[in-house]
């Protein structure tokens, strides 16, 4: 007879365990929760989107065969050919330069420099910027040429310029110049179309992903100016 009262007991108070209710998972511990998750899914894709374009700008150099494919004028020295802000697309699989080609040469860790071959001595180059009274050669011995008559070898001349688009990096170099304003004026920008346009509250996520992006185009930017 104990044993049975001791049995209905136990399970008296299992019962009695069981209806007791769980305290709710409040609403902050979920909030917390989905904004981890949905942060790390966007961390993820915006890893992919970063690798696809890291393969794309891959695939474009192969083709063009040249580290820089993409340039950027932002001197007149080229006038009236090329103008400040002009984006140029070059490509540099040939070693076969002839006079009046527009060139990409650099000498050492120097700036690049867009001029024009004006002369050609077996492997040696002699350029000019078509808006330039003297030719190069005071820019080779700048950018660390011993010699004030040196002439460039074909080593020190990285591509060929292909194409060229009018003014068409006039935003690269106004944020290569003005970084700060152009990052205050890239987060302005997604600010008045997320509250004004998508009537929606703008988060620190899409702030965080802006700024990385705009960070981004300025080291672009600052690659790719010649």
């Amino acid at each position: 007879m104990t044993k049975k009262r001791k049995t209905d007991n136990k399970q008296k108070q299992k019962l009695e365990d069981s209806s007791v209710k769980r305290p709710p998972i409040q609403k902050k511990d979920k909030d917390k929760t989905n904004f981890f998750k949905e942060y790390i899914e966007s961390l993820i894709n915006d890893f992919k989107g970063t690798f696809q374009i890291i393969l794309v700008f891959g695939a474009i150099c192969f083709l063009f065969q040249t580290s820089r494919p993409i340039s950027i004028v932002i001197s007149g020295s080229m006038e009236p050919t090329m103008y400040r802000g002009d984006l140029v697309i070059n490509q540099g699989w040939t070693s076969n330069y002839k006079i009046g080609d527009i060139v990409i040469w650099q000498l050492g860790t120097s700036p690049r420099v867009i001029h024009r071959i004006i002369q050609i001595n077996g492997s040696r180059f002699l350029t000019k910027g078509d808006h330039n009274n003297a030719n190069d050669q005071g820019l080779y011995q700048k950018y660390g040429h011993p010699h004030p008559e040196a002439w460039l070898s074909l080593n020190e001349i990285k591509s060929r310029v292909l194409l060229h688009f009018p003014k068409g990096g006039f935003p690269l170099i106004f944020a290569k110049e003005y970084p700060v304003i152009s990052i205050i004026v890239v987060l302005g920008i997604q600010f008045l179309w997320v509250t004004l346009w998508k009537k929606q509250q703008m988060d620190i996520s899409e702030m965080a992903y802006t700024l990385i992006s705009t960070l981004a185009v300025l080291f672009v930017a600052k690659f790719i100016s010649t």
